[in-house]
């Protein structure tokens, strides 16, 4: 039995011509449908009609987002609404149709049919959102065992533009099927856009740590993103890194670029046959991708929040943005079997926005590589990388956004410079920011006393640590820190504002000083007693390295973490979890 993939279907829903070509095509075939974006069950002239539930209803930029969102929704209400049991192949229709046929086949080991009735080339479409059309109907085209063209234009241009031949047949759907992986030890999926060499902040390091530890303890699969022309999956021992190229593509923007990759991250693990114990997503990027493999899969889901839409916009969810990224992440902490945090302060944060039950939520904090970072000793000759020989070093590191602080940090530097002219403040990072920070450095005639680094490798900034003198952490919104970690493991005495885990991770008085966020004055009178009071800033040191020692090392949080789960894994072992796809045995 062929299984129809469509978004339209006459009379149930009709936005255009494609509902009526597609009944055409089912009653000729026969077969099931599956109607995205419909709920309900229907009978329509004898052949079945199974709704995959509604899209969301949050605004969305283009058409390009409108069907992932689409997508990542109906998967993950499909296992419980379609029996597969007699299915032979999957045919979608159009693109949009296509996009859900071609996971649904990947899962359900059966051949992929696209009907293509017509192309974004033939619709002479131009622009962003035409151009990622084309891109997906190509890609699919390529993907298909078969491509079907419903009409004489679409086979035109499938030959022309895609160099499709109408002549490509079905593989033979019994061959070649991956063998089921063992499952005599915890298998762990991690799920990150970040991760090395593409890394932006906290998160990816994090997620590398941990999967790292985690390979000594269980398998541990890494799906995530590659940068252009580095697109290599790895395989170490335990660890193996699955990257999907997030260009393969086109966008419209942002959002529809992220719903791009989570489309190809899906296809990845569904392709590689993986069959993990536990899912592990972390924030929203990631979310679609984890919470349809969840249901497709069947395992349990845990998500890391390491930051909120809500926390970063100070509960102002305006824009269609923002709108769908809370979406998202509300729904990755509805799906999931357990939410982790960094902090009390994230805790709380989760709890008011996504109105979850405390008792879902664990806090489980980053943590710091003792031997990693005691390994690097700045360099002979570095430190004049950075400053005079009399010039007492005041560094800050991370992303050049409002969040972070940079441009309170500024103030405070132009108050205590117009006090003494022995410090050289060493900003490291980069980001959206920076250009205009560099030009308020300029105007406040502080060029030479304020140093833009650029983005340093961790290497230089674990060097970086151990040449300051005051490391400043002077954010708005910080659901951790892992800065303040990684300076109080250097030895170094924290100034940092008195927001989220900061409050939590440096300890006022003893391993450094809090401010208020956004105070200048504050933040300045602060770095000058440590500047004033070497003695105190070198015992602030030492307390904050013992503190990291004993609560924030990356080896006592992953056993921890393996520990949470197994404790999951357990407790699904023993639920009445149930979809239509148990049927399917686990190697198909």
């Amino acid at each position: 039995m062929i299984l129809h993939v469509t978004t339209e279907l006459e009379p149930l829903r009709c936005e255009g011509e494609l509902a009526k070509w597609v009944k055409g095509v089912v009653e000729k075939r026969g077969g099931k449908i599956l109607l995205l974006g419909a709920d309900g069950r229907y009978e329509l002239d004898g052949i079945e009609v199974v709704g995959a539930g509604a899209t969301p209803n949050i605004p969305t930029s283009d058409v390009v987002e409108r069907a992932f969102l689409k997508l990542f929704a109906s998967l993950a209400e499909v296992p419980y609404r379609l029996d597969p049991r007699e299915i032979d192949s999957i045919e979608g229709h159009e693109w949009q149709g296509a996009l859900v046929a071609y996971l649904l086949a990947l899962r359900l080991r059966k051949p992929f049919v696209y009907s293509v009735y017509t192309t974004e080339t033939e619709r002479q479409g131009s622009g962003v959102v035409a151009e990622s059309i084309k891109s997906i109907e190509a890609f699919l085209a390529r993907e298909a065992d078969f491509v079907m063209a419903r009409r004489k234009g679409a086979l035109k241009s499938l030959r022309e533009q895609y160099g499709i031949s109408r002549e490509k047949l079905f593989s033979d759907p019994s061959g070649n099927e991956a063998s089921t992986p063992e499952r005599s030890e915890l298998k762990i999926l991690q799920v990150s856009w970040e991760y090395p060499p593409h890394l932006i902040g906290g998160l990816g390091r994090a997620v590398t740590h941990i999967s790292a530890g985690l390979a000594k303890l269980a398998s541990v699969y890494v799906l995530t993103i590659g940068l252009p022309g580095r697109v290599v999956d790895e395989h170490r021992d335990n660890l193996h890194i699955l990257r999907v190229d997030p260009f393969t593509l086109k966008s419209t923007g942002f959002v529809s670029w992220v719903y791009c990759f989570n489309f190809l991250m899906v296809a990845k693990a569904l392709s590689s046959n993986l069959r993990p114990h536990i899912i592990h997503s972390h924030d929203w990027l990631t979310a679609p991708a984890s919470i349809v493999l969840k249901h497709l899969l069947k395992t349990p889901l845990i998500i890391t929040m390491h930051a909120t839409e809500y926390g970063r916009s100070r509960g102002s969810i305006l824009t269609p943005m923002q709108r769908q990224i809370h979406y998202w992440e509300w729904r990755a902490c509805y799906e999931s079997w357990r939410v982790i945090v960094c902090s009390e302060s994230m805790k709380h944060e989760v709890i008011k926005a996504f109105s979850l039950p405390a008792d879902k939520l664990l806090i489980l904090p980053n943590g710091v590589k003792l031997s990693e970072l005691d390994s690097h000793t700045p360099l002979r000759g570095e430190r004049d990388r950075y400053a005079l020989p009399w010039e007492k070093i005041v560094l800050f590191a991370g992303r050049h956004v409002y969040d972070k602080g940079v441009d309170v940090l500024i103030e405070a530097a132009r108050i205590i410079l117009s006090r003494r002219r022995d410090v050289k403040f060493v900003i490291a990072g980069d980001g959206p920011m920076r250009f205009h920070l560099m030009w308020l450095a300029s105007v406040y005639g502080l060029g030479e006393k304020i140093l833009f680094t650029g983005r340093l490798s961790d290497e230089e900034l674990y060097r970086a640590y151990k040449l300051a003198d005051v490391v400043v952490i002077p954010s708005r919104y910080e659901p951790f820190g892992i800065v303040a970690l990684e300076a109080m493991a250097s030895g170094k005495p924290v100034v940092a504002s008195r927001v989220g885990g900061l409050s939590e991770v440096v300890v006022d008085g003893e391993t450094g000083i809090l401010v208020p966020p956004g105070d200048p004055e504050a933040l300045a009178q602060a770095i000058e007693t440590l500047l004033y009071d070497p003695v105190l800033a070198k015992k602030m040191g030492a307390t904050g390295r013992r503190r990291v020692e004993e609560l924030y090392r990356w080896d006592k949080v992953v056993r921890f973490l393996e520990k949470i789960y197994r404790r999951v894994h357990e407790e699904y072992s023993v639920s009445s979890w149930l979809t239509l796809f148990d049927s399917v045995s686990a190697s198909n």
